[in-house]
């Protein structure tokens, strides 16, 4: 192969390379690829109806983790606790 060839020149290689970027842009958009959110999470509302965790102190996590944990319920020590552990906390003490 000769290194001065049309096929090694910077433009070729970024007409084919624009090309490849067409495909997979219309592969993706003909699999149902979903657009862009109008409404991101920050924008929300809270829906009536569900357990908010936004609400709990530090203290009614502590206790959440110590029920699930008891309960069977996998949790981690920190970080977020799952939304079915929070209605199932919720339901049994209602």
């Amino acid at each position: 192969m000769d290194p001065h060839s049309p096929e090694h020149s910077p433009q070729f290689s970024l007409v084919r390379f624009r090309k490849y970027l067409q495909a997979i842009l219309a592969s993706t958009r003909t699999r149902g690829a979903s657009a862009p959110r109008s409404n991101p999470p920050a924008a929300r509302q809270h829906q009536p109806g569900g357990s908010s965790a936004s609400n709990r102190s530090k203290e009614q996590f502590q206790q959440n983790r110590q029920w699930a944990n008891i309960h069977g319920y996998r949790v981690a020590p920190r970080g977020r606790i799952r939304s079915e552990i929070i209605r199932a906390f919720d339901a049994a003490h209602r």
